[in-house]
């Protein structure tokens, strides 16, 4: 009886130590083969009265909320302090869905393209890189890229990789 006890519990311990590791990361199989590519899809304000607040460059800014999203995003007001148009007329985030990662930076001429993929390289280390295609002109031009990742975890790091190409 009593080994039969012992094989119960030591099941129900492993069992918890799988299903927990699966809970923390909120990528399915990301802690067994790396690097795990992670599908972005291209978030963007054009067509809106809004626009991206600049920060700091070489940055990824993580964000998980609607109020979060209000540190980046301004969007124009006359005079009276009204807005323009509907305010916050950006597209809507399911946050609970996706995590938006936003970075921005300043190429030395105009920007022709940007180009951009992450991968997972350790369970809650991520990569974004950036490849900013530049024009032949001589003005200097800053650039923006949010993209929607599905759910990161809180405890996930983010790196910028960022390669300017002419």
């Amino acid at each position: 009886m009593k080994s039969k006890n012992l094989i119960i519990v030591g099941l129900l311990i492993l069992a918890g130590g799988i299903f927990s590791c699966n809970e923390k990361l909120e990528v399915p199989d990301a802690c067994e083969e790396f690097p795990v590519e992670i599908k972005l899809i291209e978030y963007s304000l054009e067509g809106t009265s809004c626009q991206w607040i600049r920060f700091q460059n070489s940055l990824v800014r993580i964000v998980n909320s609607n109020e979060e999203l209000g540190n980046y995003i301004e969007c124009r007001r006359n005079l009276w302090g009204d807005c323009v148009l509907p305010c916050a007329d950006y597209p809507e985030i399911d946050f609970s869905k996706y995590t938006l990662l936003i970075a921005n930076g300043f190429g030395t001429s105009n920007i022709g393209a940007l180009e951009f993929s992450a991968q997972y390289i350790e369970c809650h280390e991520i990569v974004l890189s950036i490849t900013v295609r530049m024009g032949v002109a001589t003005v200097a031009q800053p650039w923006v890229l949010a993209v929607l990742a599905p759910k990161i975890s809180a405890i996930s790091v983010v790196t910028l990789k960022v390669e300017y190409i002419r």
